[in-house]
């Protein structure tokens, strides 16, 4: 698993170092765009730390969840039936209380990630990355008195997608290989488990749907104790990959706060998001 990141860019470095003259024929058959509009890989809608611009609101609480983010393609290299893609994606998390008179901010994730997407065909695409989180206490909470840790990851992944177009159908399936782990204590080794799909059966005009998702992750460190979101909402989507989503959530399992990482909760939100 070590290997991963140093294959890839081994992989991008032959593939788009300059050509000689005996291979300018080959090299015609390949198209190269950078800064792509459209993304291979969907986003995975129900993923509630999915790389996005987003608010939401817990039915129970007077608070806020907020992210700032999202996937940013830089280059693609295509044929008539393949195409890579290359990705780079960051958001924060952050979780907000708030009273009458004042606000107080209790975390703040930070996720960045390095995406290498690979489309096989028309319905099948992989995606090979790297990435790393820390996620925090802010002030306002160590002041509220709680007490923070330390936790940080570093991870590699690989997902296998699959998109049926004409049915408006996606899943996927992958693992995350977190081989720098660390919390109160080196837990480094653990893998997370994901799964996840997103049908969306009704479809008037060209770009509104009404779709569900759901998201489910067992993280080994916990005895592959669950992470689960399920989603049903609205979504206004252009062929760019821009999409608008207003939709509501039930969590519930192993929260995704990672202060608070061998905690379980539920709750129900409801949600405006823009994935780009």
């Amino acid at each position: 698993m070590k290997c991963l990141p140093v294959f890839t860019f081994l992989y991008l470095f032959v593939v788009l170092m300059p050509k000689s003259n005996a291979q300018q024929s080959l090299t015609q058959k390949y198209q190269y765009e950078l800064l792509p509009q459209k993304h291979i890989v969907p986003l995975y809608t129900a993923d509630s730390r999915a790389h996005r611009l987003s608010i939401q609101k817990p039915f129970d609480s007077r608070g806020y969840i907020g992210s700032m983010g999202g996937i940013f393609p830089v280059a693609s290299i295509s044929n008539t039936k393949q195409k890579l893609q290359f990705s780079v994606a960051s958001t924060v998390y952050t979780t907000l209380n708030r009273w009458t008179n004042r606000g107080q901010v209790i975390n703040v994730d930070f996720f960045v990630d390095l995406f290498l997407d690979f489309q096989l065909n028309e319905n099948f695409s992989l995606r090979s990355g790297m990435g790393h989180t820390s996620q925090h206490l802010s002030d306002d909470a160590t002041q509220a008195g709680l007490v923070p840790i330390n936790y940080v990851r570093d991870f590699y992944q690989i997902f296998v997608n699959y998109k049926n177009t004409s049915h408006r159908f996606f899943t996927y399936g992958g693992i995350t290989y977190n081989h720098n782990f660390k919390t109160t204590t080196n837990i480094s080794g653990f893998s997370i488990l994901q799964v996840g799909l997103e049908h969306s059966p009704i479809k008037w005009g060209n770009h509104n749907f009404l779709y569900y998702a759901a998201d489910f992750k067992f993280r080994e460190e916990s005895n592959f104790a669950s992470t689960n979101n399920f989603q049903l909402g609205y979504k206004y989507a252009l062929e760019n990959s821009h999409v608008l989503r207003l939709a509501i959530n039930q969590f519930n399992g192993l929260t995704e706060i990672g202060q608070n990482y061998k905690q379980s909760t539920t709750f129900n939100t409801i949600g405006l998001y823009f994935d780009f």
